[in-house]
């Protein structure tokens, strides 16, 4: 089964329209100065702003796909301090999301196995996507505290 939510060669385009690969490589390289960090932070900044982006899109497949039919849709949550936005799953009926709305469709055998398992799919690739933005927000925090560290142990000497 092809992907319901993630749009095609959207990982080959992060890496070739993103800093994603150089970020990664300088994460574990020797960064010598306070302008190193902060470029780290833009970079990784840059590709969490081109992923959230293209949430856009994968919200689109979902209601244009056979899931539209379901009594539930997909919201971009931006209820984060970090920033970032998360994909989450909604009730049409309440404000009610994630696993207490997924799970009563999952259990319905009513529904036709194959909707089901495209659900499935759709849930596992919005795991996995917020898992990424989870993860760049993470690296941003940390080298945004790395940052301030360098600045704090630099101006010791000044």
């Amino acid at each position: 089964m092809g992907n319901v939510l993630i749009p095609t060669d959207m990982y080959k385009q992060l890496g070739r329209t993103t800093p994603l690969n150089d970020s990664l490589k300088q994460i574990f390289s020797e960064l010598e100065s306070v302008q190193q960090y902060e470029f780290l932070a833009e970079s990784l900044a840059s590709v969490r702003d081109v992923l959230m982006l293209q949430q856009n899109e994968m919200l689109q497949n979902i209601r244009q796909s056979d899931l539209g039919v379901l009594p539930i849709h997909m919201i971009r949550d931006k209820a984060s301090s970090s920033g970032g936005t998360f994909l989450r799953w909604r009730s049409f009926r309440s404000s009610q999301t994630g696993d207490s709305v997924l799970t009563p469709i999952l259990e319905n055998t009513c529904l036709p196995l194959e909707l089901r398992q495209k659900l499935v799919s759709a849930e596992k690739e919005r795991i996995l996507i917020n898992l990424q933005i989870s993860v760049l927000n993470f690296m941003m925090r940390q080298v945004s505290s790395a940052v301030e560290k360098v600045k704090d142990i630099e101006n010791t000497l000044s």
